[in-house]
């Protein structure tokens, strides 16, 4: 079977994070059904039934009842996060598709379709819904971190700053500071971001174990940005140890082992995720770095296939994947181009400048990289591989 890498990591650690926050309780609902989630909430502790199959009952009782849509189907999302299958966003949808055509759904139904148009990188749609529950709920917590995520992902750092404004008012200040951190980190002003990020990591409890992870990645990468790679390494592997299978720690944790060479350690790291795209591509460019052919070429043809099936399935492949793909294993550098080129158009971090940076340097187009660079400018980014390939591209 194969799993696609979701541009969203970050989103799903923030999920998790969130999840963790509001102690699966529908926060954006009516006080009413806070109330009635909260009761079902204790009946799923209170039973040994599976949360699923109780919640599934409820729903077939009270079909009309849209707290228990809505929480159904987040569970279902939660569980295809954790065990890597999309069919359970298909039950997520199924499970309240009795509102998805209606007008003024209620707000946790529209909670629930945003995450899922968000999984499916439809950012506008999810967007559009998010900024109605806010005017519904001002206060709603969910919807703004939620909401920040998604300009985070598109680079759109202004509104991330009225978010991260609204959190600090309607949910804390440590959440609050939290979403500023994360700005910092991206926006010129990485050693404040860590010092922030040090901080907040000091007031978590021992069980709060999605924010321990979530803030050891956000410091793992503000410490990139800085040039710390011994402290950056030390949270990478805090996050490893508190979560061994965090897909986006694996992938960012074997981008710096391989940025510096060190290959061995990547095809180790990622012996058990050959299923997963992403991590998969990663192991095929550890074994072609570490001169191993047989590992190379059986990681290639298995990801040729899967890009295929992707293609004939879908109508397309996950654009930044298979950039990468073709700008290490193919002699066809500008379809690498081509691809980053309608990412970039779609969602800007800065994995996506520097995969846009690789790829208009390797087909000697620095024109094709104006508008990265202009951008990179703009936000004062500071990202050492980054800097070193726009040098690279201005000597052209």
């Amino acid at each position: 079977m194969m799993v696609r890498y979701s541009r969203q990591m970050t989103t799903q650690r923030f999920a998790a994070a969130v999840l963790s926050l509001f102690v699966a309780t529908a926060v954006y609902a009516e006080p009413a059904k806070n109330v009635q989630m909260l009761n079902i909430q204790s009946a799923m502790q209170q039973q040994n039934n599976d949360p699923i199959s109780l919640l599934r009952k409820l729903r077939q009782e009270k079909p009309e009842d849209s707290a228990i849509a809505a929480r159904l189907a987040t569970l279902y999302i939660q569980k295809a996060r954790q065990e890597l299958e999309p069919e359970y966003y298909q039950q997520a949808f199924f499970a309240i598709r009795p509102w998805w055509r209606v007008e003024k759904m209620p707000p946790e139904i529209a909670m629930v379709r945003a995450t899922l148009y968000q999984h499916e990188h439809h950012y506008v749609e999810a967007t559009e819904l998010l900024l109605e529950v806010i005017q519904q709920q001002p206060k709603n917590s969910q919807a703004w971190l939620t909401l920040s995520t998604i300009q985070h992902v598109q680079g759109d750092y202004a509104n991330v700053a009225v978010s991260c404004d609204a959190l600090s008012r309607v949910a804390s200040t440590w959440l609050g500071g939290l979403c500023y951190s994360q700005l910092y980190s991206v926006t010129g002003r990485a050693k404040a971001a860590y010092a922030m990020q040090r901080h907040l990591l000091s007031q978590l409890k021992d069980n709060q174990q999605e924010l321990h992870v979530w803030l050891n990645a956000l410091m793992a990468e503000s410490s990139v940005r800085l040039h710390q790679d011994k402290r950056a390494e030390q949270h990478y592997k805090a996050v490893l140890a508190l979560r061994s299978d965090d897909l986006h720690a694996l992938g960012n944790y074997s981008d710096f082992l391989l940025q510096r060479n060190r290959p061995q350690e990547v095809i180790a790291l990622l012996k058990a995720y050959d299923k997963h795209d992403a991590l998969l591509l990663r192991t095929a460019m550890a074994a072609k770095q570490a001169g191993d052919q047989e590992l190379e070429n059986q990681s290639v043809a298995v990801l040729k296939q899967r890009f295929a099936e992707a293609l004939a399935k879908h109508g397309h492949t996950h654009e930044r994947d298979e950039a990468l793909f073709h700008l290490v294993f193919s002699d066809d550098k500008s379809q690498a181009l081509t691809l980053m080129a309608k990412n970039w158009e779609l969602q800007k971090e800065p994995v996506d400048a520097r995969s846009l940076l690789q790829a208009a340097l390797a087909n000697k187009q620095p024109q094709a990289a104006h508008t990265v660079i202009a951008w990179v400018k703009q936000h004062q980014l500071e990202d050492p591989q980054i800097h070193r390939l726009i040098k690279r591209l201005q000597m052209l």
